[in-house]
């Protein structure tokens, strides 16, 4: 149980390095395995009229762990597993469409600007503070501004205006999602995960004990 425990541990962290869903099959495949074996030992302890219901505990302790490691796997999959998937492809959408529409304008300012909000999105994703997603909000608001200003036709302008609104709008979407998911280990899913898995390896020290 503890080899399977840690062979667990490796399949979460190989996933969260990775986000290939190989890793959700390895992990979920293991731990099938692992609450047989609980449930095997369990019968033997009953067998040789010994307590099992520390057994019980260490199973469902288990099975909480599988619940919270897929249910962090349903929300990194709603976010993206690569630049173009989830989330992430419907920004990255919006970003092309934003950015075309500035090239096509030939406007160097405006995409100097553009460039700011691409370079506070991406310190976001790096660095997870939410410090770049106010950056990024007042950088816009400067952007839109300009748009506004420029001495483009309202016809160019106007679908700039949209696409930078839509933008924003699938950011701040993505941001929400990534707190769900948590911007550190201690925070949302990852949180409650850092947590089940610790008492999960607790439970397994005392039923050593038993």
């Amino acid at each position: 149980l503890e080899t399977e425990m840690l062979l667990l541990r490796r399949h979460e962290k190989d996933f969260l390095a990775r986000k290939d869903l190989k890793y959700q099959e390895k992990f979920n495949a293991t731990l099938q395995q692992t609450l047989a074996h609980v449930d095997e030992l369990q019968k033997d302890l009953a067998d040789h009229n010994i307590d099992a219901g520390t057994m019980q505990d260490l199973n469902n302790q288990f099975q909480k762990y599988g619940e919270m490691f897929n249910q962090l796997i349903g929300m990194q999959q709603k976010i993206g597993l690569h630049s173009k998937d989830g989330y992430y492809g419907t920004l990255r959408a919006a970003v092309h469409d934003a950015e075309s529409q500035i090239k096509a304008l030939n406007d160097y300012q405006l995409l100097a600007g553009m460039l700011q909000l691409r370079r506070n999105e991406k310190d976001f994703m790096l660095r997870r503070d939410m410090k770049y997603v106010d950056k990024l909000t007042n950088n816009l608001a400067k952007l839109l501004v300009q748009v506004d200003n420029s001495p483009h036709l309202p016809a160019a302008t106007i679908g700039l205006t949209k696409a930078l609104k839509q933008y924003e709008a699938d950011f701040q979407k993505l941001v929400t999602l990534e707190k769900d998911l948590g911007l550190s280990h201690k925070d949302g899913i990852l949180g409650e995960l850092r947590e089940t898995i610790h008492q999960t390896e607790t439970q397994l020290t005392q039923t050593k004990e038993i």
